[in-house]
């Protein structure tokens, strides 16, 4: 999978990313339930992140707040 950064994050991809995200982040801190809540947290910080710079990495921005990475 290519990097996507947040001008890359278009309505067409922007659910399928969103959950491909869930599924890294729940891997890695071997959660195996899903809820609309954790989507909603998700995504709003995602939103909030590339208001904050559009270019960045979308998987950079969860991976700084959900794992603690750069």
């Amino acid at each position: 999978m290519a990097e996507v950064t947040c001008d890359g994050l278009k309505e067409d991809n922007a659910a399928l990313i969103l959950f491909w995200l869930d599924g890294y982040v729940s891997a890695k801190e071997d959660e195996t339930g899903i809820s609309s809540e954790w989507v909603d947290e998700l995504s709003s910080y995602i939103k909030e992140g590339c208001t904050e710079d559009a270019a960045q990495s979308v998987l950079g921005i969860v991976k700084k707040k959900y794992l603690d990475q750069q």
